[in-house]
């Protein structure tokens, strides 16, 4: 009687045991990840030439590792990472510091095929790395350079080499109009530039942009502070397909640059003109009159804007969803109310450190806006129990509210948006010294879903809020 192979087993030979380990067993990126973060370069080479898995992830014509690689990773391990990968297509090297020019080098010449590379906070990596991408990687479409030392000899370079780029990103770089120039002139298919804090850009910069890059749809240009008017002028006047932009801190800006923006980008959803003091209610006018589509507007610290500003919001952006009020101190109950009657989708308001607001405001928003997600009431000192009451009745799907220095809140409060709020996933009660372990239990019943609690002087958690696994407890 012959014996079965579970009885006898025939040995295989190696190679059909590397077949077998082969197709059985596709190699997870979390553990190469965890291997190439614990062993040294050595032991990682050695690896790589006897363990066949490697060999099938190679064949498995791997394209898009996104390993986000261990942050200790260095030149010489990335290369070993990357043998027999040129089929990669994506790859994320964001804040492994020790990565330099070198390591690009690796990557350029053993990943001709690559369209994707992040290199964020790779604060070694100079114009030498960006000439070696350009010479091997010349299909890039998307890369992230913030805060290397990158200037406008790499930025020839890349641009030169990489002519399909649609994204780029060197924010905190070492950039210039010079640079923006040849960018524009060799790369007209940018969709996506974004260059905060590159403080030498100047509307020269920007009017060579619009000349060559028409197809371009978002701009982020945060704290650079040589953007003027004619700057916005010479982007509106090339790129009518802007959607975004992103202008905090360019506090050169005035009214008459948002006229010229909402002329010719009429398609603008979202646009952040945070520190921007001198906008003023005439700005919010140009903007509302053709820019219809506008969904999330910044208006952090403008200080010279009123509820006349608002009033023009409500008429022309009915679909706006998000609204950033932080610091407008001339704000009051009436912006509020101009809000809730035109824009019923709204389900973002940040009104911090708004103290003209009262109950009032709260309660137009309650009976206009029923969509409301979060609200931020951050040293609103005027905000009682009553308003809390309103935003309950009018708006169940809140789940976030910031009350921080909302001292005139007390239990009561509470009480009412567990009641009312049940989707309620976050609150901040910090400086609301008349909560107590009541207005806790109160949450903890109503709200089941609460993820993070934020509070002064507060003694009691109950277990009903299962979801809540880091209360946020301090002390004054």
């Amino acid at each position: 009687m012959s014996n079965t192979p579970d009885e006898n087993p025939r040995p295989r030979k190696r190679h059909q045991l590397d077949t077998a380990w082969t197709n059985d067993l596709t190699l997870c990126h979390d553990i190469w990840k965890v291997i190439m973060g614990m062993l040294p370069h050595r032991s990682v080479a050695r690896l790589a030439q006897v363990c066949k898995t490697l060999d099938a992830l190679k064949q498995q014509s791997v394209t898009d590792v996104g390993l986000d690689f261990p942050k200790n990773i260095n030149d010489l391990k990335l290369d070993t990472a990357l043998r027999g990968l040129p089929a990669l297509t994506y790859i994320s090297l964001r804040a492994c510091r020790q990565i330099t020019d070198k390591g690009v080098h690796f990557l350029s010449k053993r990943c001709h095929s690559l369209t994707n590379i992040d290199l964020h906070w790779c604060e070694k990596i100079t114009d030498v790395g960006m000439h070696a991408l350009s010479k091997g990687c010349p299909n890039l479409v998307k890369i992230e350079l913030v805060c290397n030392k990158i200037t406008d000899v790499g930025l020839k370079a890349l641009s030169k080499g990489c002519i399909s780029l649609a994204k780029i990103d060197l924010s905190c770089n070492e950039i210039t109009d010079e640079g923006l120039q040849v960018l524009s002139e060799e790369c007209p298919a940018l969709a996506v530039i974004r260059f905060s804090h590159c403080n030498q850009i100047t509307g020269k910069g920007l009017q060579a942009l619009s000349k060559g890059c028409h197809f371009l749809t978002e701009i982020n240009l945060f704290g650079c502070h040589q953007i003027t008017n004619e700057g916005l002028r010479a982007l509106s006047e090339g790129c009518h397909s802007l959607a975004k932009i992103y202008l905090s801190d360019c506090y050169l800006i005035t009214d008459e640059g948002l006229q010229f923006l909402s002329k010719g980008c009429r398609s603008l959803t979202k646009i952040d003109l945070g520190l921007c003091w001198r906008i003023t209610d005439e700005g919010l006018q140009a903007l509302s009159k053709e820019c219809h589509s506008l969904t999330k507007i910044d208006l952090y610290a403008c200080d010279w804007m009123t509820d006349k500003g608002l009033q023009y919001l409500s008429e022309g952006c009915h679909s706006l969803t998000d609204i950033d009020l932080t610091k407008c101190k001339w704000i009051t109950d009436e912006g509020l109310q101009a809000l809730s009657k035109g824009c019923h989708s709204l389900t973002k308001i940040d009104l911090w450190s708004c103290p003209k607001i009262t109950d009032g405001g709260l309660r137009f928003l309650s009976k206009g806006c029923h969509s409301l997600i979060r609200i931020n009431l951050w040293s609103c000192p005027k905000i009682t129990n009553e308003g809390l009451r309103a935003l309950s009745e009018g708006c169940p799907s809140l789940a976030n509210i910031n009350l921080t220095d909302c001292y005139l809140i007390t239990d009561e409060g509470l009480q009412s948006l567990s009641e009312g709020c049940p989707s309620l996933t976050e609150i901040d009660l910090l400086g609301c010294k008349k909560i107590t372990g009541t207005g806790l239990q109160f949450l903890s019943e109503g709200c089941p879903s609460l993820k993070r609690i934020t509070g002064a002087g507060l003694q009691f958690l109950s277990e009903g809020c299962s979801s809540l696994k880091r209360p946020q407890l301090t002390k004054n």
